[in-house]
This record gives C-alpha cells, sequence and structure tokens, in this order.
C-alpha cells in the first residue's frame, strides 16, 4: 500500500528512489501505472512524461540587458546577467564596466566561503612573487663611483645658485640623467630633454656645455635629426619658423597652481647663468613652443630683458642721473616737525 501511495504520488526520481529503498526493481505494471496515471513529474502533461522536468530555458531569468532571452552569463565584477556576446559588449560600452572582477573588494562574513579564501590566497602570492620580481630586476649602481660622481655634481650646481634635486634609485629619470662635471675644464655638461610643444618629438643631448648658448645647441639638434623622415614631418612647423622666433621654456619648480609654470629663457644667453635660482629636477628639460602658442601657457618669469634692464640700471649709476624724484611744496608749519638729519627732497 505505501508503495502503490508513492507510485502515485511521486515523480520518476521519487519513483526511482522508492523502488531502491524496498528492494524492488522496476517491473513493467508499475511502468503501465506510471503511463496511466500520467506521472510525468511537474509540470508534465496528461500523455505520461512527454514533456518531462522543466527544461533549462523555462527556469533561467531573463537577461538584464536585452530583456528577451534568458541570461546565459554573468558579469564577474558587477553581477549582471546577460545572454550572449552582443549583450556583453553592450553593457561594457553603456555603464562603462570593465568585466574585471575587484579581487580587492569588501565581502561579507556570512558570504565569505573556501572560494573566496582561496582567492584572496593567491591574490596574495601574486603580490609577493611580483614584488620579488621588481626587486631582482632593479640594477645594482657601484657605491663608491655613483656617490662621487653625484656628490661632485651637486656641490658644483649648489656653487652656481643651482638647486639639483636628485630622485630615487631605479627611476626612469634617474637613470637617464648622464650630466657630470669636468674637473679639467671646471664645467658642468648637462643632459639637456628638449620637449616640443603639441608633439610627442623629445630630442635629446647627453652633454651640454653650460656655457653653450640654447639657440645654437638647438640649432645643431635640428640639424641632426632633419635626416629622419618621420621626425621632420613631425616638426615641420618648428622649421618654418626662424630659429630666433622659437621660445624656450624652463617649468618652474614647484608648481604651486593647477597648471604647470614656465620660466622663460634667453636664447642668445648661456644656459649656465640662466639656470640660477631655479629647481632642476635630474637634468634641465626645455619646452620649445612656437610663438602663437606661448599666450596659452602661464609664464612667471622672463630673462630675456633682465640683462637688458641691469644694464640700464648699470648705465644710469655711471652716468650719475640716479633715480627721478617728485618736489614737493613744505608749508612753514612742517619744517619744525622734521627730525635731526632728515633730508627732504
Amino acid at each position: 500500500a505505501t508503495l502503490s501511495w508513492r507510485l502515485k504520488n511521486s515523480t520518476k526520481t521519487d519513483l526511482a528512489r522508492a523502488c531502491f529503498r524496498f528492494g524492488i526493481e522496476e517491473s513493467a505494471s508499475v511502468r503501465d501505472m506510471e503511463e496511466n496515471d500520467g506521472l510525468g513529474g511537474v509540470g508534465g502533461s496528461e500523455k505520461g512524461g512527454e514533456d518531462g522536468p522543466l527544461s533549462n530555458s523555462m527556469c533561467s531569468p531573463i537577461c538584464q540587458q536585452c530583456r528577451q532571452n534568458p541570461c546565459k552569463y554573468k558579469c564577474p565584477r558587477c553581477g549582471l546577467q546577460s545572454c550572449s556576446l552582443a549583450c556583453v559588449k553592450a553593457h561594457k560600452e553603456v555603464s562603462g564596466c570593465t568585466g574585471i572582477r575587484d579581487r580587492t573588494a569588501f565581502v561579507p562574513l556570512s558570504q565569505y566561503d573556501d572560494n573566496w579564501l582561496i582567492s584572496d590566497y593567491n591574490f596574495l602570492e601574486e603580490t609577493l612573487r611580483q614584488a620579488d620580481s621588481a626587486k631582482r630586476m632593479r640594477t645594482s649602481f657601484p657605491v663608491g663611483l655613483y656617490d662621487s660622481r653625484w656628490k661632485t655634481l651637486g656641490i658644483q650646481a649648489r656653487n652656481r645658485k643651482i638647486t639639483l634635486v636628485y630622485l630615487t634609485q631605479g627611476m626612469t629619470r634617474r637613470q637617464a640623467n648622464t650630466s657630470f662635471y669636468w674637473r679639467k675644464c671646471k664645467c658642468i655638461f648637462w643632459r639637456i630633454e628638449w620637449v616640443f610643444h603639441s608633439t610627442d618629438v623629445k630630442l635629446v643631448d647627453r652633454r651640454v656645455n653650460e656655457s653653450a648658448k640654447p639657440i645654437d645647441v638647438l640649432e645643431k639638434r635640428l640639424a641632426a635629426s632633419l635626416g629622419n623622415a618621420i621626425t621632420c614631418h613631425q616638426l615641420r612647423q618648428f622649421c618654418k619658423e626662424p630659429i630666433g622666433y622659437l621660445r624656450f621654456l624652463l617649468v618652474k619648480e614647484p608648481c604651486s597652481g593647477p597648471g604647470k609654470q614656465f620660466v622663460e629663457l634667453n636664447p642668445c644667453e648661456s644656459l649656465g647663468s640662466q639656470l640660477e635660482n631655479n629647481i632642476i629636477i635630474e637634468f634641465p628639460t626645455i619646452h620649445v613652443v612656437l610663438p602663437i602658442d606661448a599666450c596659452n601657457l602661464i609664464i612667471v618669469e622672463d630673462l630675456r630683458f633682465l640683462d637688458q634692464q641691469k644694464q640700464l640700471e648699470v648705465s644710469a649709476v655711471d652716468d650719475g642721473v640716479g633715480i627721478p624724484y617728485r618736489e614737493e611744496v613744505i608749508e612753514e608749519g612742517e619744517i619744525e616737525e622734521l627730525e635731526e638729519g632728515e633730508i627732504v627732497q
């Protein structure tokens, strides 16, 4: 009786379990009873088991992107469910989601299981491996020679009123610095990086004498690089302009505002005299700007007319001209109020 009741009120799976429990085999009479009673499972038809259990398409939720087809995929980052590659791409374009799971996202303790534990362990192992790889790739410097060279260069730059700042060992700008002090000539040879405004071109001079003029150095550098067709095409606007019309700008460090501030150099004066009272990070970087683009930059100091102002002041003192003054009329009662030794002009 118990088996008969189970046969009438069970699915195919329960039927097989009941037969296995009572130690009997599924006989032909049992199969006939299943067909007559219409044991087709949940959602089965009257004909008895033609449809079977619900298909995966009917149980799956709808795609959250197109809202038409059953979903098949789940975004690892935001969890959005989609149905096809087109919906995945559309989701990334609309929402800006990268589709990469955030391995550092917060997970509640109630949801933290073995899978999250293994993921965190792999993440820590990968971080340690990358740190160890970076440590092995870092080049080693000869301590004695390295310290002596940069120490001498820093002392000589300080004597010239130049604040030379060194970066940490291993950084790209530190490794690229080829500036040095030549004791025989008692002068500094700077590494100069020429950056052409509104282009991606950067030209480098490995050793430039501090007594050289920027206009002469740039003219030689451009003549040497015009053999490269790509560089010549990118610098066609600078080659059309007379080299005397180009503007030479040095970045003012440190910058107090959001944008870069520049000091304009005099192209006809020596480089060393114009680096005084400036902060240089490793080596000078000079921006070459067209005259029409210079008005869009912040220039806080102009060294082009500094020498002219100094010459005017010196000539005025030598000629005995002095500083002009304004004559004032003093009333009779005001003379007594002046202290002894005070001069009225």
